[in-house]
């Protein structure tokens, strides 16, 4: 007989959270790292209540062996879905701990949906990375049905790299431009686009400050009138090293204005990106991608040579009013 018990997770317990997390991405041949920082960044955003959006399970010994949360980051009600995410510790499968959080946050992403009034036209939306049966099972026994694929690309940096050139256009640096300027050009490329919720300038901010980005790999594409026109935004998660084995530099975003597509600038930013990222001694450049993205993204990365190294199914369910 298991002896599990549940309650909300509290800001004390970033460890164990990403020690769960850690043991359950290596399971399931997944080669990055989730670190308590990470957890603890998630838990202290001011939308996410750590008594009414988590749950833990919590083993006969004290430890936690699963979590999952259910944040609303609210927004305009433009993308009105609840995310799920969560992990259940290898060895503790299969005993119907899964299905007990999951429905308990569902119940919790109901409220969020009802209180907003967007029951109608939101829903819940959770990522199922490719090879995990067991939660691709277990959602679809409830009703989540797939929305989209995402891939994750890889491209092995040549050892010299000429970046194109641009007629009328400059590469500069992240630093040699208004940050309102970029903000613009960022919420006009993805207006639009499948899951992207508008924020506001201090949220896109505080975003873009996140640990592991470098401006000194980041650039930005303006014409001869010093207007922005594009801007790759560029991290690197050196947690990730050690778990891979590989050094990798990210391309977090790279945004187009609308305007200003067609003319090679998206591909001009990526090199001069992986142009910086052989010189500060990385090995791969790494990007995700909606493959069904209006952009035309997928075309793009395939293009410069990335290749699908792992896939993402997003499953969706929309909440019937009671």
């Amino acid at each position: 007989m298991f002896d599990y018990t549940y309650r909300s997770v509290v800001l004390d317990d970033v460890d164990e959270l990403a020690a769960v997390q850690t043991i359950s991405d290596t399971h399931d041949g997944r080669t990055w790292a989730t670190t308590p920082r990470q957890f603890e960044e998630l838990l202290l955003k001011p939308h996410v209540d750590l008594g009414r959006d988590t749950i833990a399970t919590v083993d006969g010994a004290g430890m936690i062996v699963g979590f999952g949360f259910a944040t609303y980051d609210y927004g305009d009600g433009i993308d009105p879905f609840v995310q799920l995410s969560g992990s259940t510790h290898p060895a503790h499968r299969g005993r119907g701990l899964g299905s007990h959080m999951v429905a308990h946050l569902e119940t919790v992403s109901r409220g969020h949906l009802e209180n907003n009034g967007v029951l109608s036209t939101g829903g819940i939306r959770t990522f199922v990375f490719a090879g995990d049966t067991n939660r691709e099972e277990l959602l679809g026994e409830r009703g989540f049905c797939v929305a989209r694929i995402w891939n994750e690309m890889s491209l092995t940096l040549p050892a010299i790299i000429e970046p194109r050139s641009v007629p009328d256009i400059a590469i500069v640096g992240w630093n040699d431009v208004d940050i309102a300027d970029l903000y613009r050009v960022e919420q006009e490329a993805f207006r639009g686009q499948y899951a992207v919720e508008p924020m506001t300038f201090p949220a896109w901010q505080e975003f873009y400050a996140s640990p592991g980005f470098r401006p000194d790999l980041s650039f930005v594409a303006v014409d001869d009138s010093g207007d922005v026109l594009g801007l790759s935004w560029n991290y690197v998660d050196t947690a990730d090293f050690d778990v891979s084995g590989r050094k990798e530099g990210w391309i977090g975003q790279l945004a187009v204005s609308p305007d200003a597509r067609g003319r090679g600038i998206g591909s001009c930013l990526c090199e001069h990106s992986f142009a910086a990222f052989r010189q500060d001694g990385l090995v791969y450049a790494m990007l995700t991608v909606d493959t069904d993205s209006s952009a035309g993204a997928l075309s793009l990365y395939e293009g410069l040579g990335f290749q699908r190294i792992h896939a993402s199914t997003v499953y969706e369910k929309r909440l019937e009013a009671e």
